[in-house]
Formats: C-alpha cells, structure tokens, sequence
C-alpha cells in the first residue's frame, strides 16, 4: 500500500501523456526522491501524483497589477493579457503566482491541453492532487536542461526557455546550472495550475473548506477557553492551599511557641491528646528533623517496626538523600508505582544518638 505521504511526479511531455516511458520522481517524507521511467498503465491504481507541465505548454508573464480583491485582480490580469496573447483567451487557464509590491506572476496554460491531460490520469486511474510548470521548481538564477530547451529563472524573477545555451546570458542574466534533478527540486511557491478548474472534486473541497474552516476556529476557540479557564482555577485552588498551609503553621506557632514544626496537623492532635494513627511516624519525623537540623517535606510519612518511610518527589528524595550522608544516616530508596521516591529509614538508625 502506498503511503499516504508520498507523492508520484510525473513529467509530462510537450505531445501529452500517453501510453509510453515517462520519466518520473517518487518523493517520500524523509526520504530521498527516487527516480525513474514507468507508463502510465504500470502504476498503481489511486497512486497521488504531481503533474510537472514543460515550458512549451506553460507561458509565465510578470503584470503591474495593483493589489485588490480576487474578482477584481482576475479582471484585471484578463484585461493586462488582451494584448499579450496571441492565442484564444477563452482556451487560457490562468492561474496567479507569487505578488511583488504590484508586479503579479502570472501562468497560462491551454484549458483544452490541460484537461486532456487530467482525463487521460484518470483514466488510467490516478489522483492529481496537484499541477505546475517546471518553471515553478527552478530557484531564483538559476537554469536546466530540458527535452524542449534550456528553461531559466532570472535574478528578477523572470521566467523562459531558450533553444540555445549561449542566448541564457543575455535573457537571463547570471544563473547557477540546477544542481538537483529537476524533478526532485521542491517547489519555490505554493502554485498550483488546478486552481479555477471545473472539477467536482474540486469544486465541493473549495465549497465546504470555509464552512469547515469557521467549525475549526470555534472548535479551537472553545477548547482554549476551556483550557484556561481550567489553567486559572488551578491558580486560584494552588494558592488558597498554601495561604491555608501557612495559616495552619502560623496558628501552631502562636500555640505552641518553641515547638519545631514538622506536620503541625499531626503534631496539633498529638499535643490534644487525640494522636493519630501514624503518631509514631510523626515522632520519628520529628527525630529526623531534629538530626538534620531543618524540617522535612514529605507527600506521605509511615512507620512500622522497622523505621520511618518518606514519600517524596524524586528531587526531593536526591536532596534528603545527601542530607542523610552527611549526618551519617543509611537509607534505601525505590521508586514507588505512582513514580514517587520512597526512602526508608532504619528505626535503629533514627534512635542512635550521634
């Protein structure tokens, strides 16, 4: 099966497409372009493929045409080519290239020669996904060889083909020889001569795209909204807990003067004579803090017959680790399945005094 990535460029000859070698490029994401000869009849049914037209059947012509709404700007470049075309202006297909200030690019093809080529492909079973001159994939100053001539892209972005090498200096001014097949150079813009063709494939893609591009942006902006909304009343919770934590640790300071603080919740049940169950981890606790010479944050404290057991975050436990080296306290650590940090503490360790 072919990959959805991969596109099937096809170069087609001046005479059209027919059942004979053609060269072509396959060019797949991350990978090099291969290239090759097939028929059309030896490809594969639905295979996506680019047609690359020559310059002998594409004219390319730079108009001064002002910036103005698309209706208005095709009016206009109809107008400009009344007198630059000798050919029947109701069989041109043209299509709007790149903008410069008011300098357009403009590109012609016959209709009648283009749909033949596209009926032809689909016969054959092929999708064409897409369509451009070999013009379109030379860079600025550049030229190559072709089968109908030497094609060129000047330093002004003008484009031709000449029959005869030795005339390129002169219509092209200085250009570097394309150093890559041109069927595998990437385009140098986003053209395509598909544009304005009665297909109706294309035509119910161009009908719901805006429909379908206001569903994305509400759809995007609703989830944005969600996520924030989410994003502030994280804030809003994050900051109520710790003016809440700081309130307890002042009140039990207030209370009990003098009093290091470890858990003051534990600590405030245990001194009202209604000790928790895990009273015996908050005597150890306070043990070890008194060792270490500052209080410990734990997520979780436990004590059993054999020590204290911390829960902590994996900096954390790093941090309480060196501590409890430097105070000469042995410890084991694992990680625990919720990818917290357990460190373990020997009872014996913890009631030896130093």
């Amino acid at each position: 099966m072919e990959a959805a990535h991969t596109i099937l460029r096809i170069a087609v000859p001046a005479s059209g497409l027919a059942d004979a070698p053609l060269r072509c490029c396959r060019i797949t994401a991350g990978q090099s372009p291969q290239e090759g000869d097939s028929t059309l009849t030896r490809l594969q049914q639905g295979q996506r493929v680019e047609l690359v037209l020559p310059a002998s059947q594409v004219a390319a012509h730079r108009l001064v045409i002002p910036a103005a709404s698309a209706r208005h700007t095709q009016a206009l470049v109809r107008q400009a080519l009344e007198d630059r075309l000798l050919g029947d202006l109701a069989d041109s297909h043209v299509v709007s290239g790149e903008r410069q200030g008011e300098r357009l690019t403009v590109w012609i093809v016959s209709r009648r020669w283009l749909q033949t080529q596209l009926d032809t492909c689909t016969a054959a079973g092929l999708a064409v996904v897409r369509v451009l001159p070999d013009l379109a994939l030379l860079p600025p100053a550049s030229h190559c060889e072709t089968d109908a001539g030497w094609i060129f892209r000047s330093t002004e972005d003008a484009f031709g083909i000449v029959n005869d090498a030795e005339l390129l200096p002169a219509l092209a001014g200085e250009t570097q020889a394309l150093q890559t097949p041109l069927l595998a150079a990437p385009a140098q813009a986003p053209l395509d001569l598909l544009q304005g063709l009665p297909t109706s494939a294309r035509s119910v893609r161009a009908a719901l795209w805006p429909q379908l591009r206001l569903a994305a942006a509400l759809l995007a902006g609703v989830a944005l909204v969600i996520v924030f909304g989410q994003l502030l009343q994280w804030r809003e919770l994050a900051a109520q807990q710790a003016t809440l934590h700081q309130r307890i640790r002042q009140s039990f300071a207030a209370a009990h003067p003098g009093v290091p603080i470890v858990n003051p919740i534990l600590q405030w049940r245990q001194l009202q004579g209604n000790p928790a169950r895990n009273a015996d981890a908050l005597d150890l606790l306070g043990v070890l803090a008194g060792r270490l010479g500052a209080p410990v944050a734990a997520q979780r404290i436990e004590a059993d017959e054999n020590g204290l057991q911390l829960t902590l975050p994996l900096s954390a436990a790093r941090s309480l680790e060196e501590r409890l080296r430097e105070q000469g306290l042995a410890a084991t650590t694992r990680t625990t399945e919720s990818g917290l940090e357990l460190v373990a503490i020997s009872r014996a360790a913890l009631e030896n005094q130093p």
